[in-house]
């Protein structure tokens, strides 16, 4: 299954990583800059470019938790989608914002 997380539940994970695995998806290289956490995979999205699955989690069964932090940006939510339609069970995504990068600091 596929959920979108709320941002208190995304600052959880950030705070209590647990068994998951988080990944930042963008569409290009320099959206990384400044936007990403500490132990976060970062992978770019693109329909020229799927994202590798197998290099993320060959382990259908691990928590992973897609982000994106520019506004407008639907990336987390189509990998979520991938995810889930090549069978990962617990699959989730959070649509942020550039302030979110705070969150790591625990300021917010």
């Amino acid at each position: 299954m596929m959920y979108e997380v709320s941002r208190e539940v995304f600052k959880q994970r950030l705070e209590e990583r647990g068994n998951f695995i988080l990944v930042h998806v963008c569409s290009t290289e320099s959206e990384f800059s400044g936007n990403t956490f500490k132990d976060s995979l970062n992978v770019i999205w693109s329909r020229e470019n799927p994202i590798d699955l197998d290099k993320i989690s060959s382990n259908k069964n691990q928590n992973i938790l897609f982000y994106s932090l520019l506004e407008n940006h639907d990336e987390a939510r189509k990998a979520a989608e991938l995810a889930e339609a090549n069978g990962y069970k617990f699959v989730y995504f959070y649509l942020g914002k550039a302030v979110d990068k705070i969150l790591d600091k625990g300021l917010n």
